[in-house]
């Protein structure tokens, strides 16, 4: 009759709206009045069924109380109360042929349980039974039912204490009573049918009456409920009503206690269909009618469907033809003011604000990229099977690859790593531990283009499902590159601090030694004659022995005490000295180039000679049979930090680039450390020192280099900030030599002359050319003893003219700590301050310490003699 396209169109909703309004609303009045009968079914059943249960209680406790009084009653006659079996039992006998009182058997049993019957002398003994003892204890009962083993009939017994003429209980009376009395009662009770009926049971459960015989003593309520997981607890009342199934049939069970029994109840059962039939008819009305309005409702309700779909169905197909094309620009065109026409308003509405917000999706989108692909760290997606899935452009663009070459990829299978198999292992292993692991890191050295290579360390972290499956793993890396230099760089500071220490003590106690074989070598050399063989070999060993002094130089280079003499000047000179004379009769080409406008610099040019020196020598070390040596000096802006290593300020930066074989990754950790060396000659110390003046300098050196590809020193100088370039004239730079100078024989007027060194061989040094000289010489080993020696001669004609005082002195007062207390007790002396640490300030500016002149150890007496003669000819 109808054609209905289904209900995921809006007219088969109407329609099953109002069909479903309609059942809804018949099924609440069906049940509203169902509940309402069912609610008056139970209150009248619940009424009657209690008013029955009564009745019956009643009628069989007033039976029971009927039959203690009758046993009460026997239990007073004389005969028995004198326990006289013999004279009772001919009466007793005679009552049940008469058959009068339903008893069958009576018996008279006495203290002790023994008992007489009216079928049976001396039957045995009752003790043990449950009843005795309640009847010795003055109570009349009767008991559970059972079936007598004499007769095979369901009985209970019915007993009374016996009393003497003193109420002294003297024994136990009673009789057998048969229930089938109550039997036919049960039957008489039968409310309607076999399914609704009374009967009675014990405090156990157990059936004592019932219409149906065959459950006598045969059947327990309450086991039969338990095995029906039914409520007993509700029997453990004295009335009530529970609901349990029998036989399938759900059924109702008003109870109530019997009055003088020991809880046995009358139970009334009353089946559901007995209750629900009125019920039933009612409903069977309301679903007649419910169904007469449910068909009406469709047929209004598709009637009225039409008017609403027809519209609807026309905007449905506006949308379908946008899909077709861009949802974004499809609009609506509608002239119906009512609400599909509203809708459609809004629709058109939506759709622009849907383009705005689709817009702008797309520009944070193309922000968020951006920004993902330009962190500084790599960040990617990478399947559980180790394949790329997507990588940002810092990661592409750092590894000096393309889109290409790395997404779809396994991550092993990229060239990055193609330098270090290790690394292949690791990266495999790391992704199998992602399976029971929230996120895994490492560190890996990455290969980057032809040549350079570049260290990260990274993270994988497993995103999963609710089943624990891994989706993707994300990976995120950053470049530590500089970190690791830096920690290697702070590993070889603390090297040289700790070197340093000891390079300190070494080079004092080493030149005090110098002092003493350098100064007798020269002293000896004062007896032999020029030309004489022995004072030829005394000018070898003192030449000898002045290299010693050169390796004693660069340890105090690594000493605290080897501050460099800072001198603002144009790095040109010093730089194309260095180059030139280190390069002088080898094969190797090079070239320099020193950018015009290059700044000056604040530095000690005789440590920075011997830097570029050293890195001269190892070049030209490097190229044994010829190459080629590139320097460059430029200005360095690290303003912006691009070398994390520097300061932020102004840089010159010195690049020596030779094309030797190159220095693998092993060495390349090493080559600053002191002693370390691959060359046999050498001894270890020339790079070491390099790093150790640049880092006092406040600068900084490094190297970049490949095995078969070069070695490249880049070293960094701060500019100076007390000068400009243009203020700057570019002097020669002296390179250091060392002369022999003769000694002068012309003696200068005699003098006293006071010498403090902690060093016995270096007193004695001093003491042999000064004497030599005719000198008066007072040697001390302290600052303190030469203070006492200066007070004790101040006052005397014999004052001392000079005096010779060691820079430090370990665990006393040394030069330093004692001139200004001589020179306020002498203030005409001259002072000479000596010292191993040629660089220490107090050396290089003594005036300002209030010293006079200096003498470096190890001196030889040359040397001495020239400063004393040029302080002394003043007088």
């Amino acid at each position: 009759m109808f054609h209905f396209k289904g209900f995921k169109s809006i007219k088969g909703r109407i329609v099953l709206l109002f069909a479903a309004q309609s059942v809804i609303i018949s099924i609440f009045f069906l049940l509203l009045s169902q509940f309402y009968s069912m609610n008056i079914s139970i209150k009248n059943l619940d009424y009657n069924s209690t008013a029955l249960v009564n009745s019956f209680e009643q009628t069989i406790t007033n039976w029971i109380k009927e039959r203690k009084r009758d046993i009460t009653n026997l239990s007073m006659l004389p005969a028995i109360k004198e326990m006289d079996w013999n004279s009772i039992e001919p009466y007793l006998q005679e009552l049940i042929a008469k058959d009068n009182y339903r008893y069958f058997m009576y018996f008279l049993a006495d203290k002790n349980g023994d008992y007489h019957t009216t079928m049976q002398r001396n039957a045995g003994n009752i003790r043990d039974r449950e009843y005795f003892n309640r009847v010795m204890n003055g109570e009349t009962i009767i008991s559970d039912p059972l079936i007598s083993k004499s007769t095979g009939r369901q009985i209970s017994v019915v007993a009374t204490p016996v009393y003497d003429n003193k109420s002294n209980i003297v024994g136990l009376f009673a009789a057998n009573i048969e229930l089938k009395e109550l039997n036919i009662w049960m039957k008489e009770f039968l409310i309607s049918n076999d399914k609704s009926y009374s009967y009675i049971i014990d405090n156990s459960g157990l059936v004592i009456t019932h219409p149906d015989e065959s459950l006598i003593m045969n059947f327990n309520l309450f086991d039969y409920l338990k095995s029906t997981r039914g409520d007993i607890n509700l029997f453990y009342k004295n009335e009530g009503k529970i609901q349990y199934k029998f036989e399938n049939i759900d059924s109702y069970a008003y109870f109530k206690t019997i009055e003088g029994t020991s809880n046995w109840k009358i139970v009334t059962r009353i089946s559901k269909e007995y209750l629900n039939k009125p019920v039933y008819n009612m409903i069977l009305v309301l679903l007649i009618t419910m169904t007469l309005c449910l068909f009406l409702s469709v047929f209004l309700a598709f009637l009225f469907a039409r008017t609403i779909s027809d519209p609807i169905i026309k905007l449905r197909n506006v949308f379908q033809h946008g899909l077709l094309g861009d949802i974004i620009d499809v609009r609506v065109e509608f002239e119906s003011t009512d609400e599909i026409g509203e809708v459609a308003l809004c629709f058109n509405q939506l759709m622009e604000r849907n383009k705005i917000l689709v817009n702008r999706v797309a520009e944070k989108g193309n922000e968020l990229k951006e920004y993902i692909d330009h962190l500084t760290t790599f960040n990617g997606k990478i399947s559980s099977e180790g394949n790329i899935l997507i990588a940002n452009q810092t990661m592409i663009t750092k590894l000096n690859l393309q889109s290409k070459d790395i997404l779809g990829k396994k991550i092993w299978d990229i060239e990055w790593f193609s330098n270090n198999i290790n690394s292949i292992e690791r990266i495999r292993e790391n992704l199998l531990k992602t399976n029971t692991s929230e996120i895994i890191c490492g560190e890996e050295t990455i290969l980057k283009g032809e040549y350079g290579y570049f260290s990260i360390e990274y993270s994988l972290r497993p995103v999963k499902n609710e089943k624990g499956s891994i989706l993707f793993i994300i990976f995120e890396a950053r470049d530590i590159t500089d970190r690791i230099i830096m920690e290697n760089e702070l590993l070889n500071i603390k090297k040289l601090e700790s070197i340093g220490v000891l390079a300190g003590g070494i080079a004092h106690d080493f030149n005090n030694i110098l002092t003493g074989v350098l100064g007798m070598i020269s002293l000896a050399k004062c007896y032999a004659k020029d030309g004489d063989e022995i004072y030829d070999k005394l000018a070898s060993a003192e030449k000898s022995t002045l290299k010693a002094k050169d390796l004693t130089q660069q340890l105090l280079t690594f000493s605290k005490g080897g501050f460099p003499l800072m001198k603002t000047t144009h790095i040109k000179q010093v730089l194309t000295d260095s180059v030139e004379f280190g390069l002088s009769g080898s094969t190797i080409k090079w070239d320099i180039y020193i950018a015009p406008d290059i700044l000056a610099v604040d530095i000690d040019e005789g440590q920075i000679y011997q830097v570029f020196s050293n890195i001269v020598i190892n070049a030209r070390q490097a190229m044994p049979v010829g190459g080629y040596l590139s320097v460059t000096a430029e200005n360095f802006n690290n303003s912006e930090k691009i070398n994390p290593l520097l300061d932020k300020k102004n840089y010159i930066r010195i690049t020596f680039t030779d094309t030797g074989d190159g220095i693998s990754d092993d060495i390349k950790k090493k080559i600053f450390d002191p002693y370390f060396s691959t060359k046999k000659e050498g001894s270890g110390l020339g790079l070491a020192t390099s790093y150790s003046i640049i880092k006092k300098h406040d600068g900084y050196i490094t190297i970049d280099s490949q095995l078969g590809h070069g070695a490249s020193f880049i070293m960094y100088l701060p500019v100076s900030n007390n000068i400009s370039i243009e203020d700057l004239s570019v002097q020669q730079f002296e390179k250091p030599v060392i002369k022999n100078k003769p000694i002068n024989q012309t003696k200068t007027r005699k003098g006293k002359i006071l010498v403090m060194d902690d060093d016995d061989i270096v007193l004695k040094v001093a003491n042999g050319i000064m004497s030599y000289y005719e000198y008066e010489v007072v040697t001390v080993f302290n600052g303190m003893d030469a203070v006492n020696e200066i007070k004790a001669a101040h006052n005397s004609a014999n004052k001392f003219d000079l005096i010779i005082l060691d820079l430090t002195v370990p665990g006393g007062a040394g030069g330093r700590e004692v001139i200004d207390t001589i020179k306020n007790i002498e203030p005409g002396i001259k002072a000479i301050v000596s010292s191993g640490y040629s660089n220490d300030p107090v050396v290089s500016e003594f005036k300002k310490y209030n010293f006079d002149g200096v003498v470096s150890k190890p001196y030889v007496a040359e040397q001495l003699m020239s400063v004393i003669n040029e302080l002394l000819k003043k007088y």
